[in-house]
C-alpha cells in the first residue's frame, strides 16, 4: 500500500452546518437520509463534575482501538410518552448543534459527531450541554497545541475521546490523522506497543509504516460519513484483493485472510462502489475495513521486509513448526491409531509463530466437525449392530454365563457410546465458536494452554471419538469372529475378573466424558469454576496453550486474527513527524 500523492479520500463539503445530501437523493423527501443525521437519544450525563473551563484537562495520546465504541453500554430506559406528529411534517431533525457540528450515523448504526470547519471527530454525546462544553475545552486546547507544533489544524483530522484517568478524573484522549500520508500523529512521543502488537521481531521504519497504515484505515472505517473514495484508492484495493484471490486459488499455503469464494464476493461488492458513490459513508467504511484487514495481515507477515513470511507453514522466527513429540503423545497416538499425529500437524500449521487466522481456523474446524458428525453416525450404526448381534439366540443363551463374543460386544457398545458422547460434546462446544472470527477461537485456545507441547493435548482430545469408534469396530469384529469359529469358552456372569474389566472400561470412558465436559464447559469466566474444573485433572490430560495480548480489533466483527505481543518485546516510540 504505497503512499499516493493525492489523499485517498475527498471530504464532502458542508455549508453552514447543514447536512449534505448525496446527489442522487430526492431533495426534500421525507424518506431520504443524508450522511449527517441527528438521532434522538437520551444524553449521557457526566458523572464526574470535577472540571472547569479554566482548568486545563490532561491530554492522553490514543489510537483508534482506544475509542470505546463497542463498550459504551448506553442504557435506554423503557417506556415512552404519547407522541403526535403535526400535519405535513417533513423535518424530523433535532435542534442544530452550534459551531458547525453535525451528527453522523455510522453505517453500522453508531452515533458520532463531525465538525467540518475544524476537522474534528468525536463520539462524545454533544447533545448533552456539559459534555459539549467539556469537548469544546478539549478541542480548544488541542488546536492551540497543534498550532504551537507548527502544524495547520485545517490540514489534519482530530479525533477526541472523553476518558477517565486512574484517579477518576476526566481527561482528553486524542490522535491526529494525515489523510495524505495515511498516518496517525501525536503531539508527544507515543509508545506504539498497541499498534505493533503481534510481531515479535525488530521493527524497521518501513515495517512501522505498514502498521500505521492499517491503523489509519481502522480510523477511516470508524469515521467514514464525510469521505468519498478516490478512483486510485479503489484500484489499489481491487489489486490487493485480486492477488489475494488468485493466491488462495493456486496455493494451499496462501496467507489470504479469505477463501477464494469469499474474496470474489467481496470484490464484486467493492466494484459497485464506482457507480453508487459515497452512500452516506458506506463506501468509505467498506474500503477502510478491507484495507485495515489486509494491512494487519501484511504487518503480521513482515510484508516488504527481509524475511517476509510467504506461506502459512513458514516461521519467520526460525521456530520448529513440528517439534518432536512427547512420550505421552507417542503412546496415546499409538492407542488412537495415530489420529492425534494427523490432527497435531494440522493444528501446528494453523498456528505457526502463534498467529491464528480466521481462514485457517475455519478450514480446520470445518474438517473436524465433519469428522465428528461422521463418527456419530457410524458409531450409532455400530451400536445397533451390536445390540442386534447380542439378540441372536446362539450368542445369548439366556443363562448366567457369558461367552467371549458377548464380552467383546459389550466392550464394543461401551466404546461406541463413548465415541458418540464425546463427539456430541465437541460439536456442541465448537458450534458456539464462530468460524469467521478468530477472537473467540483465541479465547478458547488460551483457556487450554500448557507446557512445552501446547497443542498435543488438544490433538489427543480431538482424536478420541474416532479412536474409540475404531476400537468399537475391532471389538465387534472380534465378537463376530468368536461366534463364527465357535469359540465356546464361557465365563460366569459373577466372575470378578470379567466385572473388573467391564468396570475398568466404563471408568475410562466416564473419565474421558467428564474431562471433555469440563474442558469444553460453556462458561469462559475463570471465576465461574474452581481451578480443578479447568483441566487440573491427571497429568496426562493437563493442557495449557499460548497466551496473547488482547487483539488490536477486540470486540469488532469480522476482525482479523488476534495479535500476540511477546513478553520481551521492546518499547518502540514513533519518531516525531515534522
Amino acid at each position: 500500500m504505497d503512499l499516493e500523492s493525492e489523499p485517498p479520500f475527498q471530504v464532502e463539503p458542508s455549508k453552514g452546518g447543514s447536512s449534505p445530501r448525496h446527489p442522487n437523493s430526492a431533495h426534500g423527501s421525507s424518506t431520504s437520509l443524508s450522511s449527517h443525521v441527528t438521532i434522538p437519544m437520551s444524553p449521557i450525563i457526566l458523572s464526574n463534575k470535577n472540571w472547569s473551563l479554566n482548568a486545563r484537562p490532561a491530554l492522553k495520546a490514543i489510537n483508534p482501538t482506544d475509542v470505546t465504541r463497542y463498550e459504551r453500554n448506553v442504557v435506554i430506559q423503557r417506556g415512552r410518552r404519547s407522541f403526535k406528529i403535526e400535519p405535513m411534517t417533513r423535518n424530523f431533525d433535532r435542534e442544530t448543534l452550534p459551531d458547525n457540528w453535525v451528527a453522523c450515523a455510522h453505517p453500522e448504526g453508531a452515533l458520532y459527531f463531525y465538525n467540518a470547519s475544524k476537522n474534528i471527530l468525536t463520539e462524545a454525546n454533544l447533545y448533552d450541554p456539559e459534555t459539549y462544553q467539556l469537548l469544546a475545552s478539549f478541542a480548544e486546547q488541542l488546536q492551540e497545541a497543534i498550532e504551537s507544533a507548527g502544524e495547520k489544524p485545517s490540514g489534519l483530522e482530530l479525533v477526541l475521546e472523553v476518558l477517565k484517568d486512574d484517579d477518576g478524573d476526566l481527561c482528553c484522549g486524542y490522535y491526529l490523522v494525515d489523510n495524505g500520508a495515511r498516518s496517525l500523529l501525536w503531539l508527544e512521543p507515543y509508545c506504539a506497543d498497541a499498534i505493533l502488537a503481534g510481531f515479535d521481531g525488530e521493527i524497521s521504519v518501513p515495517h512501522l509504516k505498514v502498521a500505521m497504515e492499517a491503523c489509519y484505515w481502522s480510523h477511516v472505517e470508524m469515521f467514514p460519513n464525510h469521505r468519498d473514495v478516490s478512483e486510485s484508492t479503489l484500484n489499489e484495493l481491487v489489486g490487493i484483493m485480486m492477488h489475494s484471490c488468485v493466491d488462495a486459488m493456486t496455493s494451499d499455503l496462501s496467507l489470504a485472510p479469505y477463501s477464494p469464494k469469499e474474496t470474489r464476493e467481496l470484490l464484486d461488492l467493492v466494484e459497485r462502489i464506482r457507480t453508487i458513490g459515497p452512500v452516506n459513508g458506506a463506501s468509505a467504511c467498506v474500503v477502510g475495513k478491507l484495507f485495515s484487514i489486509y494491512g494487519q495481515v501484511r504487518f503480521l507477515h513482515n510484508f516488504g521486509q527481509p524475511g517476509a513470511r510467504l506461506a502459512t507453514n513458514q516461521s519467520i522466527y526460525g521456530n520448529e513448526i513440528h517439534p518432536p513429540h512427547s512420550y505421552k503423545m507417542k503412546t496415546l497416538s499409538t492407542l488412537l491409531f495415530f489420529t492425534p499425529n494427523y490432527h497435531l500437524k494440522s493444528l501446528e500449521e494453523m498456528w505457526v509463530d502463534r498467529i491464528l487466522s480466521s481462514q485457517s481456523w475455519k478450514t480446520v474446524m470445518t474438517r473436524l466437525r465433519a469428522e465428528w458428525e461422521g463418527v456419530i453416525i457410524m458409531s450409532t450404526v455400530l451400536t445397533y449392530l451390536n445390540i442386534s448381534f447380542l439378540s441372536i439366540q446362539s450368542v445369548d443363551q439366556g443363562d448366567s454365563h457369558r461367552s467371549p463374543a458377548q464380552v467383546a460386544s459389550y466392550f464394543s457398545i461401551i466404546t461406541s457410546v463413548g465415541s458418540i458422547t464425546m463427539s456430541l460434546l465437541l460439536i456442541r462446544k465448537h458450534r458456539s465458536i464462530p468460524l469467521r472470527d478468530a477472537g473467540p477461537a483465541e479465547d478458547y485456545l488460551i483457556s487450554k494452554a500448557d507446557g512445552n507441547h501446547p497443542l498435543e493435548n488438544l490433538a489427543i482430545m480431538y482424536s478420541v471419538p474416532y479412536g474409540l469408534f475404531v476400537w468399537g469396530i475391532i471389538l465387534f469384529v472380534l465378537a463376530f469372529s468368536f461366534t463364527t469359529f465357535e469359540f465356546n469358552i464361557t465365563f460366569p456372569s459373577t466372575n470378578y475378573v470379567l466385572r473388573s474389566l467391564l468396570g475398568l472400561v466404563w471408568t475410562v470412558i466416564l473419565t474421558l466424558v467428564v474431562w471433555f465436559t469440563l474442558a469444553n464447559w460453556g462458561g469462559e469466566d475463570p471465576g465461574a469454576r474452581s481451578s480443578w474444573l479447568r483441566w487440573n485433572l491427571p497429568e496426562f490430560c493437563k493442557v495449557q496453550w499460548w497466551k496473547s495480548n488482547k487483539r488490536a480489533d477486540s470486540g469488532r466483527r469480522g476482525s482479523f486474527p488476534p495479535w500476540n505481543l511477546s513478553e520481551d518485546s521492546k518499547e518502540l516510540h514513533v519518531p516525531t513527524i515534522v
